[in-house]
């Protein structure tokens, strides 16, 4: 299966959706693209989040 990015305003990218979890795994991003918690806390950003709380799990 392939997933389409988008890199810049009409450029795409066709990835592979294994590349693109190791890509995300590597980061700390949950499969879609979102820190983790363990990531916010690690980078000390949870004071930026405007929005609620990211569930765990």
């Amino acid at each position: 299966m392939q997933r389409v990015i988008r890199l810049a305003e009409r450029h795409l990218a066709w990835l592979d959706a294994d590349v693109l979890n190791e890509y995300y795994d590597l980061r700390g991003w949950d499969r879609l693209g979102v820190p983790t918690v363990a990531t916010v806390k690690r980078l000390s950003i949870d004071q930026l989040s405007t929005v609620g709380p990211v569930p765990e799990g």
